[in-house]
């Protein structure tokens, strides 16, 4: 069978007008051998050829050839093989990409020579590669024609030959699933077979052959380390029929079974083996085929999920039959190719399809040791673990921090440490091991590489990323539980980095994280609830900085998180711990470009972009409408005193949701097809501007500043759109000011968001100039002095003369990967700035605990223009004071001179806060320009102020130098990784 092609003369007409669709051309080309007998376009030159269900891929049967010496396999393609040259392809996938040769070839003699593959039409060659069969079971090739192959593929070829060995005897293949398809150009990587451009190294833990001889309190304390993780992967869960039963239901689905001495099942590849097969483009015959597959994630788990049965059960005939079913299940493993010096084309991402390959191992360790079968589980995984070299080989670089390694494979990475036969090389590896993960985790990586920041952001894809760096908290977390407590634990350096990344996890979560820093997953962003363990986990790796066997901060936090009392603290930490309150304050994240400012149970995430920073992650089938995340937004998210509520409960909802509207942000509001990312694949938008970020104030008080200067000049993405904005953060209260507000979009409204959320049961009132709104639907048009308040008690006070439009109103949406219709109805309101602004602008202040007598009052004294604070703009300058504390915040732009009471001017774009304090002042300087390039650590940025009055600093400081010129003070303040630097001034 041959299927995934156009039928008949028309697809070779098609072909030669270049009329194929992108669809078309990624949909992969599949020769099957599903006949009842050989089809006649297959014949062998000398050897036999017949179906045979003993080995198969596709289906349940496969091509046999018993082959001669040299003999000579020919397919004459009824539909010739589509092969496109790289850019055509490139631009069909919508990134680099090749036309790909891939089959399944089975071996059943390992020998020293190879098999060639060549492609031509009728008896012409024009590209072949060979394959060594050093091997037994089935193997898979995946070769670029333009890349890996001899020779120069013709558009179109119709003829395949395989030609196999000139040996002394001959033998026997078994041949299924020949495909072309249009594939990812990076990670095709070579193996003991074939040969590709990309070639990875193996892993080499770097052990001398003389290592010390262990001692008897380090085998001790390996005994207690191995012991811990094996009871962790065996579960603390009882055993139930029901779970048995489960059990033996999908076990029966892979459909693996003895006959004859010979082991079948249905065929097992990867999730990113299934890419390549491009499914959404298959033909309705090959979906069958591939949706029959079984996937290696789940089997894997399946595996883990029989060798706790094994561990927990006491009758005998149960352990026997988990023990023969775990068996056959890796022996099938190893027959489908998943074994040492084997890709199977592609493996990447193996963290996520194979980690519990690694500790079904670690918990079947005897059981496979019985059956001969260890060794092969343990080669392999040595293999397959090669994507993380940098991490395995355990010697610090630039890549050692990788988050997908914490996530995925930091424990596994610890099972082959302690699976090593020999006690001396143990206690070698081991020591590396925790030297290496210590060091990792102590450092600042360089650039834009994986790691934890500073600030306690922690990057993944060149940025903060919670949606990776939580999970990765999570292995982090539990290696420094595991090795606490013995002659291997983690580094003081690196305990102490860590808990500054969980608890900057704990500040900028409540318990969700806004929609700002979730990436390329807007609605199913990261929640601290679901990794509250790791506070537990690290609270008992004991104190970093103190020594001391708990650090009882982390502890405190844990116990908050999972909702519990000082009484349970005594038999989880053996002393009295009291869980912690709610946050409070302001935290600055400028690796991330937002800061978080939290009051009773709510949160704000103000995020902002920049050079370093990107704006949203948005893939080919993520976050499709995403572009506006980090527009200045300032999502405000409550109720994070009530755990059990989802994103949906608290009102953000996909359904109906207007990408265009995050609360806060500054957006031209565009139909969807036009704010769908303009790539097919990745979009990670930048913007010139080194500035925008957080400063705060004694992490009570803060501000961001946002700079939108010029960006990719993509479709349908305005490059002239520009705008300054600002939010000053003062205990219950915001003031939101924008400024400088400009783009050349006529056609589409320019609108700054002051709030949207679905309207619910919990999140459905809303208030405007003292009238409770149930009218459905609603809207007003308001204007200065006028106020309301939205379903989460937020209120709302328009400052400037602008334009708000208020609805209560039916949305209709698309869903941010699928594009699907969604629906719903909100609640929303919004500046409207008009089309084509210029140099527009806002004012209105949020009060975070809002009533409707509050707001009235607040309302009142407006109107007397007794506002609660005094904001200024002066160009490049956002300047506002807060009257009930005397906090100043200056968000500088640029060079700007405020010449006010405090300061006379700012030399650096920057966010300085300020505050009396008795006779001297408290102040913080931010510069917002982490100042690093791809492969260099953030630099220093010295920031000029010029203050009022003769000065000097409390204490000496290294950063930060007073020099008295008259009646002024000059500062220096030079900061680094964005960091807010905060000093005292007296008067000198």
């Amino acid at each position: 069978m041959v299927t995934g092609m156009l039928g008949g003369m028309y697809s070779l007409n098609v072909m030669a007008s270049g009329e194929l669709t992108n669809s078309e051309k990624l949909r992969a080309q599949i020769v099957s051998f599903e006949e009842a007998k050989v089809p006649a376009w297959a014949t062998a030159k000398s050897g036999k050829l017949s179906m045979d269900s003993r080995y198969y891929i596709n289906g349940r049967q496969g091509m046999r050839w018993d082959w001669q010496p040299g003999d000579v396999l020919e397919l004459k393609l009824p539909e010739p093989f589509r092969v496109y040259p790289r850019k055509e392809a490139s631009d069909a996938y919508g990134r680099n990409a090749i036309s790909l040769f891939s089959a399944w070839l089975h071996n059943d003699q390992p020998m020293d020579e190879t098999v060639r593959f060549e492609f031509g039409n009728g008896s012409g060659t024009n590209a072949s590669f060979e394959m060594k069969l050093n091997f037994d079971g089935w193997r898979s090739p995946g070769q670029g024609f333009d890349r890996d192959m001899s020779g120069k593929p013709a558009s179109t070829m119709d003829t395949v030959r395989i030609i196999a060995p000139n040996t002394a005897k001959g033998g026997t293949f078994y041949i299924d699933r020949l495909m072309v398809s249009i594939d990812d150009d990076r990670r095709h990587w070579s193996d003991y077979h074939t040969t590709t451009d990309n070639k990875v190294p193996e892993i080499d833990f770097g052990i001398p052959d003389n290592v010390p001889a262990a001692t008897p309190e380090q085998l001790q304390d390996i005994q207690k380390i191995k012991t811990s993780l094996q009871n962790f992967y065996v579960g603390r869960s009882k055993l139930t029929e029901k779970s048995i039963n489960k059990v033996r239901e999908d076990f029966a689905d892979t459909e693996l079974k003895r006959e004859d001495g010979v082991l079948t099942g249905r065929h097992v590849l990867t999730g990113q083996q299934v890419k390549i097969y491009q499914p959404k483009h298959l033909d309705a015959d090959d979906k069958l085929l591939v949706k029959d597959y079984l996937i290696f994630r789940p089997y894997v788990e399946l595996m883990l999920k029989i060798g706790q049965i094994y561990h927990k059960t006491d009758d005998a005939a149960l352990k026997k039959e988990m023990a023969d079913k775990f068996v056959m299940m890796s022996e099938h493993l190893y027959n489908q190719g998943f074994v040492a010096g084997s890709t199977l084309v592609t493996s990447h991402h193996w963290g996520y399809s194979g980690r519990d390959w690694y500790t079904s191992m670690f918990v079947m360790e005897d059981v496979l040791r019985e059956a001969g079968l260890l060794d092969d589980a343990y080669d392999a995984l040595m293999w397959y673990s090669r994507e993380f070299k940098d991490s395995f080989d355990m010697e610090l670089n630039k890549k050692s921090s990788n988050l997908d390694y914490f996530n995925t494979l930091s424990r596994q990475h610890l099972i082959m440490v302690l699976l090593e036969e020999d006690p001396d090389r143990r206690v070698a590896l081991l020591n590396k091991f925790s030297g290496f993960v210590s060091g990792a985790l102590a450092q600042t990586p360089t650039g834009e590489y994986d790691g934890l920041r500073p600030d306690g952001t922690a990057f993944r894809h060149r940025g903060n990323y919670p949606g990776y760096s939580f999970p990765a908290f999570v292995g982090m977390a539990h290696v420094a539980e595991l090795l606490s407590g013995t002659g291997f634990e983690l580094t003081p350096a690196a305990r102490k980095n860590v808990k500054n990344a969980f608890m900057a996890a704990r500040n900028y979560a409540n318990p969700q994280i806004g929609m700002g820093i979730s990436g390329r997953r807007p609605f199913k962003g990261s929640n601290v609830h679901g990794i509250k363990e790791i506070y537990r986990m690290l609270a008992v790796a004991g104190n970093a900085e103190t020594g001391e066997p708990l650090d009882a901060e982390l502890a405190a936090t844990y116990l908050r998180l999972a909702e519990l009392d000082e009484t349970a603290s005594v038999s989880l930490f053996g002393e009295k711990v009291m869980p912690e309150a709610m946050p409070q304050g302001h935290w600055s994240y400028n690796y991330g470009a937002f800061g978080v400012h939290r009051f009773a149970d709510k949160m704000v995430t103000l995020k902002a972009f920049n050079k370093y920073v990107w704006s949203s992650e948005i893939y080919h089938n993520a976050n499709r409408y995403g572009r506006y995340q980090s527009h200045g937004s300032a999502q405000i998210i409550p109720m994070g005193d009530q755990p059990e509520l989802s994103r949906a409960d608290k009102g953000f909802d996909e359904n109906g949701w207007d990408w265009n509207r995050m609360p806060g942000a500054t957006t031209i509001h565009l139909p969807l097809e036009k704010l769908d990312s303009p790539k097919k694949h990745t979009l990670m938008l930048r913007s010139e501007e080194t500035f925008s970020g957080s400063g705060n104030l004694d992490n009570r008080y803060g501000a961001m500043g946002f700079k939108l200067g010029p960006v990719q000049d993509l479709k349908n993405i305005d490059s002239s759109f520009e705008m300054l904005k600002s939010v000053t953060a003062i205990d219950n209260r915001l003031v939101m000011a924008g400024s400088d507000i400009s783009n050349d979009t006529e056609d589409h409204s320019t609108e700054t968001t002051l709030f949207q959320h679905a309207i619910n049961d919990r999140v459905h009132e809303l208030w405007v100039n003292g009238r409770l709104v149930k009218d459905f639907p609603f809207q007003a048009t308001l204007g200065q002095g006028d106020w309301l308040m939205d379903g989460h008690g937020n209120g709302y006070l328009i400052v400037s003369d602008s334009k708000v439009e208020v609805r209560r109103q039916h949305q209709k949406s698309r869903h941010n990967e699928n594009k699907k219709p969604t629906e719903g109805d909100f609640s929303v309101a919004w500046v409207d700035h008009g089309a084509n602004p210029d140099e527009a602008g806002y004012e209105y202040m949020v009060v975070l605990d809002a009533t409707p007598e509050k707001m009235a009052s607040l309302a009142k004294q407006a109107d007397s223009g007794e506002l609660p604070y005094k904001h200024e703009q002066k160009r490049n300058l956002h300047k506002t004071f807060d009257k009930a504390t005397g906090v100043s915040s200056y968000v500088a732009f640029s060079s700007a001179r405020p010449n006010d009471d405090y300061v006379v001017a700012i030399g650096t774009p920057s966010i300085t806060l300020l505050k009396e304090n008795g006779s001297g002042l408290d102040i913080s300087v931010a510069s917002t320009d982490i100042n690093l390039t791809r492969e260099t650590h953030s630099a220093p940025v010295k920031v000029n102020l010029t203050v009022k009055g003769a000065w000097k600093t409390a204490t000496e400081m290294d950063n930060v130098k007073a020099v008295v010129k008259g009646s002024r003070t000059q500062l220096v303040v030079t900061a680094k990784d964005g960091i807010p630097v905060q000093f005292k001034l007296t008067q000198g």
